[in-house]
């Protein structure tokens, strides 16, 4: 019998949990990243230097892949690589989302369409692709508003507007990343981030966590915790948004992540891809708060684990939390100082630093500021809080 394999899309230092989860399952790590020399090529035997965009390779490399190992599925931790694993599921006959599912996720003005037509509480809004529809979403839909690109993510190019006179600007700010721009209407509440599995056609919840953003315009996310502060009977109408959003864009197999907004009417649900959440939270967090993995449910099952569930744990054992570490200003970065004081920090787990002297590091509007992560864990939230902010202030970032 073939050995089996999977093939893992990336392969940066908060990977590296999912990487020794698929070992520990027995499986064969086939990982691809864009980079030469990702953190996790130390612990597999066969990389490939290829993008997670690149569905013509990583379709070869899964037939090769096939013909010496028992390809059981594809990994995929961020949007970048969907349609990869997804073409490949497809020519492979593995369990996984369909292409056209992905497609219709990916594109948020196609989300919101199939929502809004299937009664599913998400904000109101509409598509922009020119200046005259721009003009019509000032008229059809009071402030406050976000502005966001039909098909990005990591909350580049989003902007809410509060003045009329900033519609244009957010409008502009957006069109860099997508051509077709959402505009929909601010949703006020608490945000949370939901990770769900589909097993064989049944949903399965994976985890909640807090998640807190920037003050307005820019909402990037600044930092999170887990549990998430919801009762079991908010937790359970949140589940049923989730399932009911995924089902209606046609996604029934593997991971899933949606971004719900808990407000005075219920759950409101903003955004869902065919993946978990990023692997600071579901790679990192989870574990730590729950001894649990819903990566790893999931690849049990691929490999054909009886039970894949046991290893999403649902009861919570402590509390855990990240924090984005930032610049104090941008420019040319230089150096980073106090990591060796962070270490010998009571509770805090880890540390992730994304930048090296001599990247340069822009204003803070999006994610791609963030200079890197923080994760601890803690008796409650507030002394998660506590020690994360210690931390992101030791932490220092020289820049010229």
């Amino acid at each position: 019998m073939k050995t089996k394999a999977i093939i893992h899309i990336g392969g940066g230092y908060l990977q590296l949990p999912c990487i020794r989860w698929a070992k520990e399952l027995g499986l064969t790590v086939v990982l691809t990243d864009r980079t030469t020399d990702p953190s996790c090529r130390q612990l597999v035997k066969d990389f490939r230097i290829i993008d997670g965009t690149d569905v013509t390779g990583l379709l070869k490399l899964s037939r090769e892949v096939n013909e010496n190992y028992e390809l059981v599925g594809v990994y995929a931790s961020c949007d970048f690589g969907l349609k990869s694993a997804a073409a490949i599921a497809e020519a492979i006959g593995l369990p996984g989302c369909s292409p056209v599912a992905v497609e219709r996720a990916l594109e948020k003005n196609v989300s919101k369409e199939i929502w809004l037509r299937e009664s599913i509480p998400t904000p109101d809004g509409m598509v922009v692709k020119d200046m005259g529809g721009l003009s019509s979403a000032e008229k059809e839909l009071d402030l406050p508003v976000i502005v966001k690109p039909a098909n990005s993510s990591g909350s580049c190019g989003v902007r809410s507007v509060w003045d009329s006179r900033d519609f244009k600007r957010a409008y502009t700010n957006a069109q860099q990343f997508s051509d077709s721009v959402v505009v929909e209407k601010l949703t006020t509440g608490q945000h949370i981030d939901v990770n769900g599995l589909f097993i064989e056609g049944e949903f399965i919840g994976c985890g909640m966590i807090d998640r807190f953003f920037s003050e307005p315009p820019y909402h990037y996310s600044i930092w999170g915790c887990q549990p998430c502060s919801v009762t079991k009977e908010q937790q359970g109408a949140i589940y049923y948004v989730v399932e009911r959003a995924a089902r209606a864009l046609g996604i029934e197999t593997g991971p899933v992540k949606a971004d719900i907004v808990w407000t005075d009417k219920g759950p409101v649900i903003l955004e869902l891809a065919p993946r978990f959440h990023g692997d600071i939270i579901t790679a990192n967090i989870t574990p730590l708060a729950t001894s649990g993995s819903p990566v790893k449910a999931w690849m049990a099952y691929l490999c054909g684990k009886s039970d894949p569930i046991k290893y999403i744990k649902p009861g919570n054992e402590k509390f855990a939390g990240w924090m984005a570490l930032f610049a104090d200003s941008h420019g040319k970065l230089l150096s980073v100082d106090g990591l060796d004081e962070v270490k010998q920090k009571s509770g805090i787990h880890d540390f992730f630093i994304s930048f090296k002297p001599g990247s340069i590091i822009k204003d803070s509007k999006d994610n791609r500021s963030m200079c890197g992560f923080v994760w601890a864990a803690g008796a409650n939230r507030d002394e998660v809080f506590g020690k994360l902010s210690v931390a992101s202030k030791t932490i220092r970032f020289n820049t010229a």
